[in-house]
C-alpha cells in the first residue's frame, strides 16, 4: 500500500494553481486512488471555491493524474 495525495485547484496554461483542498489516501496502485477522487471530494463536502480540477500526487509527490472536475467527472465518467 503506498500514500497518495489529492489536490484541487485550477490549471493556468500548463501550471498547477493549488486550491484550498488537499487530502491523503491509502491505495494499492494509482489506479486505486485515482478512482477514490470523486468519493473523497464528495465525503469532503466539495465546494467550487475549491478549484475546477484535482491532480493526484504518489509518495514522491510526482503527478500521477490531473482531471478536471466536469460534469462528466461528477457523473462518474472520468475517475
Amino acid at each position: 500500500m503506498s500514500r497518495y495525495r489529492i489536490e484541487t485547484g485550477r490549471v493556468d496554461g500548463s501550471a498547477w494553481v493549488p486550491g484550498p483542498f488537499h487530502d491523503a489516501l491509502n491505495a494499492v496502485t494509482d489506479e486505486q486512488a485515482v478512482g477514490a477522487v470523486r468519493e473523497v471530494l464528495t465525503r469532503s463536502g466539495f465546494a467550487d471555491e475549491w478549484g475546477d480540477h484535482a491532480r493526484v500526487l504518489d509518495g514522491e509527490r510526482r503527478e500521477v493524474a490531473r482531471m478536471p472536475l466536469d460534469r462528466g467527472f461528477w457523473a462518474g465518467g472520468n475517475a
